[in-house]
Formats: structure tokens, C-alpha cells, sequence
């Protein structure tokens, strides 16, 4: 899905005085995508990107503006992001893969006279190349490492130079969503992540000298609860590796670094703490053999671009880089050089570059001191008419690659849940190019400026595209959007995301993960019993004698009309049958009588939400109890109460009480595919 900006068309650059004196540091939109740059030889910011059409782009830069760009270099690129590097003599070699006539290809190829001059093709067949990552060693011979796909699972590989062998040094059924080499004067390090429900794993495989294979992989830090993103590695004065990553603390992303000791690795440790987003880490080596690490954070409707460098064995404090004008869905990339930083990213849909003086680093300034956290919001400020529509462009309404929020799906649900019940109102959050990490970031706003009783969440569409990205990471930011919300009073609803028809569809990699992600989601709605929304069915299962699914897409990707006009009939269809929550709940202590029985009970009273206008959609409620004076915030579960017949006044008698005691009690609708409600307000006897 294409990144658009939703703010303005023109994204305002901070550039800091740090920039190359005596240019012109607002920067140039150069159309294009995921850019990585390097130095030259002579001085010159070398950028590679994917093109308007997909394909390898070339660019230099003295200053702000490029002197020359290049593109159409190759055929269309398969990885999400080509790789540029600087070999020992100064020289720069790109690395990516593309489509051919024979097949998908692994290219290598030296930068020369503003053009690309192939040296190596590794032929691949249909297997796809999730990621790669190229080194030089000692010799300043190139190394290619490379993740492929195939319907065996993930291996990762690595061809050597001078035509020697390619080698598999692993093979596995989890997802491998990224590699990376490190090449030092004794050895060569290849390092990947690999991701399963639950389980994150961090390995590393060296190359030992005039070694004939890599060693077995080793784990560098143990397996994690939760993803690891975004790895880099590079290689420090010493010979020895640095990591860096992206790593979830319980409640947001921050930065991690690792390093190798030689025959160990030091413990992970994070080297930023808040409640914002630090993603995208770009680690590069300083002149004076130090690693400095850039990076993105991101805050709801902002960014920054960060850096920090390590100085006599300790970390310096933030700095700020660069503000984009909105959080990015693509990595920052640095380089160093001679006493210059360069920097290559991509805003709305554009290349963005700057280039820093090191020397200049300590002036810069820190960032200011982090918004409050907004997770704590009462759940009693919910509205019961009002509802959010969370997502990306496809939520927020886009049409043929315009915006057109008045055409998308949350004006015309809207408009049937007023016609349905009175009174209704939809909140469009939907945010052109999220990433469901940055969903994630800008959430607790999100539900704190809306204290809506309801949660429409379709996201994910742009995970599916980058690579680095596993789709079990993308689950799990889902599953993390569902307990912030659930946490925050309001009641989630999940779809699952709409096919596309672009040349990604016809990639299996590509179409498998849209599959495997929605497969995700039902069983997270499932295990969560929450409501899902059949959206990729919905689209999938269009006639094909009115167009099939893909006349549905205006773009390949975004809906049109009638396409807008299925998505908000499935959302309605969904919506009328939800279990809501039960109305007027009441409970009263009483005594109960019998011939040989007198006992104290509480009778609870309550009455279908008049939402529910087909009370046979419910299967019964459940009812939650705790004692007055508990300390404990979480109620028990009590018992579910079973509906029978057409009964609109609904009891029931709790005589499990101590008369000694006072209790609370809460309620909540299931419906029979069972999807459990909104809890009531608590009602005390």
C-alpha cells in the first residue's frame, strides 16, 4: 500500500543546524521508496530506492539535492529495500533481488558511473527473498546473505565470492524476517530472526578464518515472549560485532543492543526508555571505531529521527536528527563517513536525505520530555452510541489512490447504524501508510480523545509488504491493540483484511502472508471471544459474474464504491447481531422462602439492550461477581445464564452469598457464536 501522508501534502523537514553548512536543508521530494544510502569513494551520499515502478533507483547527493538519479536499473525489485555497501577500497556494491523471464534472481552488482554494472546473478526459481544483506571480507571480496521462502519453509543461505559454494546454514518452519552479515578480521557472522506464536529467537552462524562452513546457529540472547525487529548489525573497531533492535518491553517498542565479546555475547540491554515507539534502528560505525544508532520514535500524529553514539564505553544522550512531519512506515537508514553522517529515508511516498557533521553531533538538541501515558481513562466514560474506526488508508477511505473519506466505509455504516438505532456516530481514525506497530503507538490517544463504547479494527494490509515484518509479530500487535482497548472500556471488533490484486498477489510469499495473517486474526477473535468480520471473505467471494473480487479494487489495493459499499454492509452485518451489552441491570437483597427454607439472596433484574431487535442471537449472559471489600480489581465468574424462550425482563437469584457480606456484580451478553460482550456497569446490592 502506498504511504500517504494524511496531514499535508507537504511534509515539513526539521533539519537541525547540524546540516552541511550553506545548503539548502529543507530537502528535495524525489519520488521513490525505501531508500538505503552510502558514501562513495569521492565523498558522494550514494542512495539506492525502489522506484515509482517498482524497480532500482540510483541516486548521488553533494548536498540536499541529488546531482543525478537513475532509475529503471533493474527489473521489478522483490525485496522490499536494495542494499548499498562500501567495500575496503572505497568502492560501492548494491545488492537485490528481482523478477526475470527465468525466474526470481539475487543480483550483485558494482556502482559505477551513476549506473549499476551486474556481477553475479544467484538464479532462486520461485523461491522468494524475504531479506538479504551484503559484506566484505578481509580479502574485500563480497558476501550475499539471503532469507528465502519456499513451500518447504525459510532457509537461510549465503554465497560466497569468487563462485564458491552457496550454503544453507539453517532451515526452519518459523518465520525468518530478517538477515544480516558482520565481517571481521578473523571471522564473518550471519545474523537472523526468527518468529513463531509466542516466540521470538535471535541466532547467530560465523565463519571462522579459511573455515570450509559456519558453524551451527547459536542463540545470542534467550527466546523472547515477544518480536524482535528491525535487527542490524556492523562491526566495531575491535573486529567484533554489534546488534541492535526493536524490542517490546510490555508496553512499547524500545531500542536494544547486544555485543560480541569473542566467544560470548553481552546481555541485551535497552538504551532508550518511554511510552513512545522507538523503531526502524539504523546502526552504523563512527571514524573513531564507535557505534552510533538512529532511529525513529513515534508518538500519535509525530515523529523524530534520533541518534545516540557510544563514547568511552558509555551511551551519549539522545539527539534529534530530524522531525518528519508524521511517524514513518519505512526504516531510517544512516551511513558514516569522514566526519559526516548521511541519512536516507522515506516521507509520503518520497526519498528524503540529509547529511550531518559529526562533529556537530553534541550540539544538537534532545528531545523533550515524553507525553504522559494515556492508558489509564475511566471505562465508565464510554459512550454507548459511539463508535471508532481504527486502520490504515483503506479504513480512513481512499479511491483510486486519492483520498475520498466521504466514499469509504465509515460514512455509509454510520449512516446504516442511525437508521437501525436511532443514534450513531463513527470516529474515523483510519491512517493512510500505518504500520501496525505505529497503530499500536498512537492507540491510548486515540481511545482517550474518543471514549467510544465500540472498536472497529481492520490493520495490517502495509505489514503484509515488508518483509521484515513477520506476520506473527503483526498478530501480536494486534493482540496488544485488543488489550489496550478491552483495558480501556471499549468493546473491540475485528476484521480481517481484503485481498489485493497487484503483482503481490500473484507472489505466493506475498499472498501466503495475507492468508497466514488472516488466518491470525480469526483465531486471536476466537481465543478472545470476540466478534470477527469476514472482510477477505466478503471480497473473496464476490461473483464472478458481476467482476469477481478484483473489480472491487480500484487501485489493486484500496476498494471502489461498490467495493466500500460490501466492506460497510459485512461491518453492518456484523454489528446488528453484536452481543450488546444488557440494559438497566439492577440487584437487591432479598429473602427467599420456602415450606422448610428461609435464605437471604440477591435477585439480579436486567433487560436485552434494545440494540438486540432478535434476542435468538444471544446464547445468554454471563454474570461476574466479587466481594465489596475486595481489594481485588478483577471480578470472578460467577455463572451463565441461559436464555430461554422470548423473555425480555430477564432474573436471576444468586443464594451462593454470605448475608454478612456485600458483593458487585457485572453482566455481559454472548451471543451463539460465542462472542462475548461489553461488561455492564457494576451494580452493587
Amino acid at each position: 500500500m502506498k504511504p500517504f501522508m494524511r496531514l499535508s501534502p507537504v511534509c515539513a523537514l526539521l533539519l537541525l543546524s547540524a546540516l552541511v553548512s550553506g545548503e539548502d536543508h529543507q530537502g528535495t521530494f524525489m519520488p521513490g521508496h525505501s531508500p538505503f544510502p552510502a558514501f562513495s569513494g569521492s565523498g558522494e551520499l550514494m542512495v539506492v530506492f525502489r522506484d515509482s515502478g517498482d524497480r532500482l533507483g540510483l541516486a548521488g547527493f553533494r548536498g540536499a539535492r541529488p546531482e543525478f538519479t537513475t532509475r529503471a536499473l533493474s527489473g521489478r525489485l522483490l525485496t522490499e529495500a536494495p542494499v548499498l555497501r562500501k567495500d575496503g577500497s572505497g568502492g560501492l556494491w548494491a545488492a537485490w533481488a528481482e523478477e526475470s523471464l527465468s525466474g526470481n534472481e539475487i543480483r550483485l552488482a558494482r556502482v559505477q558511473a551513476r549506473r549499476t554494472e551486474t556481477v553475479r546473478k544467484i538464479r532462486i526459481g520461485t523461491d522468494f527473498p524475504v531479506s538479504l544483506d551484503l559484506a566484505f571480507d578481509r580479502a574485500n571480496q563480497p558476501w550475499l546473505a539471503f532469507v528465502l521462502c519456499s513451500s518447504a519453509g525459510y532457509s537461510v543461505g549465503v554465497q560466497p565470492p569468487r563462485g564458491g559454494r552457496r550454503r544453507t546454514i539453517a532451515s526452519t518452519r518459523m518465520e525468518v524476517s530478517c538477515v544480516r552479515l558482520a565481517a571481521g578480521p578473523t571471522h564473518f557472522w550471519v545474523f537472523w530472526t526468527q518468529d513463531g506464536p509466542g516466540r521470538s529467537e535471535l541466532l547467530a552462524a560465523s565463519w571462522i578464518g579459511d573455515g570450509s562452513a559456519f558453524s551451527s546457529p547459536e542463540p545470542i540472547a534467550p527466546a523472547s515472549g515477544s518480536p524482535r525487529l528491525f535487527l542490524q548489525a556492523a562491526t566495531g573497531r575491535n573486529g567484533l560485532p554489534w546488534l541492535v533492535w526493536s524490542g517490546f518491553d510490555g508496553n512499547d517498542y524500545e531500542i536494544r543492543v547486544a555485543r560480541g565479546r569473542g566467544t560470548d555475547w553481552t546481555a541485551e540491554s535497552p538504551i532508550t526508555s518511554n511510552e513512545d515507539q522507538d523503531i526502524f534502528p539504523s546502526l552504523t560505525i563512527l571514524p573513531d571505531g564507535n557505534p552510533l544508532v538512529v532511529w525513529q520514535r513515534s508518538a500519535p500524529g509525530s515523529a523524530k529521527i534520533l541518534a545516540r553514539r557510544r563514547s568511552a564505553g558509555a551511551w551519549s544522550r539522545e539527539m534529534i536528527l530530524a522531525a518528519p512531519a508524521s511517524p514513518l512506515s519505512r526504516p531510517v537508514r544512516a551511513d558514516a563517513d569522514a566526519g559526516r553522517i548521511g541519512l536516507a529515508w522515506e516521507e509520503g511516498g518520497s526519498v528524503r536525505t540529509a547529511i550531518i557533521e559529526s562533529a556537530a553531533l553534541a550540539g544538537l538538541p534532545a528531545p523533550g520530555r515524553p507525553a504522559a501515558s494515556s492508558k489509564k481513562f475511566l471505562k465508565e466514560t464510554a459512550v454507548e452510541d459511539t463508535y471508532i474506526g481504527f486502520g490504515d488508508s483503506i479504513t480512513y477511505g481512499v479511491i483510486d489512490n486519492q483520498y475520498a473519506p466521504d466514499r469509504g466505509y465509515i460514512p455509509r455504516l454510520e449512516t446504516l447504524l442511525r437508521t437501525r438505532f436511532g443514534a450513531a456516530s463513527i470516529v474515523n481514525e483510519g491512517w493512510p501508510g500505518e504500520i501496525t506497530v505505529n497503530g499500536m503507538g498512537r492507540l491510548g490517544l486515540v481511545l482517550a480523545a474518543h471514549p467510544a463504547r465500540y472498536f472497529l479494527l481492520m490493520e495490517g494490509t502495509n505489514d503484509v509488504i515488508f518483509s521484515d515484518i513477520a506476520m506473527s509479530a503483526t498478530a501480536f500487535h494486534l493482540e496488544r491493540m485488543i488489550a489496550r482497548t478491552l483495558g480501556a472500556g471499549a468493546y473491540p471488533v475485528m476484521a480481517t483484511i481484503i485481498p489485493r490484486s497487484d503483482w503481490r498477489w500473484n507472489q505466493t510469499f506475498f499472498r501466503n502472508r495475507i492468508l497466514s495473517l488472516n488466518a491470525m486474526i480469526r483465531a486471536l477473535a476466537q481465543n478472545l471471544n470476540l466478534p470477527l468480520v469476514e472482510q477477505f471473505n466478503a471480497f473473496y467471494n464476490y461473483p464472478e459474474a458481476e467482476g469477481g473480487w478484483q473489480s472491487l479494487l480500484s487501485d489493486k489495493v484500496h476498494p471502489t464504491d461498490e467495493g466500500y459499499e460490501i466492506m460497510t454492509q459485512t461491518w453492518y452485518d456484523e454489528i446488528i447481531d453484536l452481543p450488546f451489552g444488557p440494559a438497566s441491570p439492577a440487584v437487591e437483597r432479598t429473602t427467599q422462602r420456602s415450606l422448610f427454607l428461609s435464605r437471604p439472596v440477591n435477585n439480579l433484574s436486567w433487560a436485552h439492550n434494545p440494540k438486540v431487535l432478535n434476542p435468538t442471537v444471544l446464547i445468554g449472559y454471563n454474570i461476574f461477581r466479587k466481594e465489596d471489600s475486595s481489594l481485588e480489581e478483577e471480578f470472578t465468574f460467577l455463572m451463565r445464564y441461559t436464555l430461554t424462550g422470548d423473555v425480555q425482563r430477564l432474573n436471576y437469584a444468586d443464594a451462593t452469598i454470605d448475608p454478612a457480606r456485600r458483593y458487585r456484580y457485572r453482566l455481559q451478553a454472548v451471543s451463539r457464536e460465542g462472542a462475548e460482550g461489553p461488561l455492564s456497569e457494576v451494580i452493587h446490592d
